[in-house]
């Protein structure tokens, strides 16, 4: 529904296990390569389902950190089968 794999639910429940990690961080807790885990956060991001913050660095420079997103106003899975219904309807309607 939300185009999402195995390995994005994985890093979703790491995100709601470690709230405010880092992709290092999350890398480490998921035994996976920060690349890997950096696609994941994207697609999670997509779909509204994560949000990130930036963190500042006291040597200079800053971190991204991941957070479940409570603010969205529309349920994600309502909108998800929302647009899933208006898609199939447009590949069905007579062209």
């Amino acid at each position: 529904m939300f185009d999402l794999g195995e390995q994005d639910v994985h890093t979703y429940d790491a995100v709601v296990e470690v709230t405010g990690a880092t992709t290092s961080e999350l890398s480490d807790r998921l035994d996976r390569d920060r690349s890997n885990v950096n696609r994941s956060l994207k697609r999670l991001r997509e779909t509204g389902l994560v949000t990130r913050g930036r963190r500042l660095l006291d040597e200079g420079g800053h971190v991204y950190q991941y957070y479940v997103n409570n603010e969205t106003s529309e349920d994600p899975v309502s909108h998800a089968i929302d647009r899933w219904r208006s898609e199939a309807l447009d590949a069905v309607a007579p062209e």
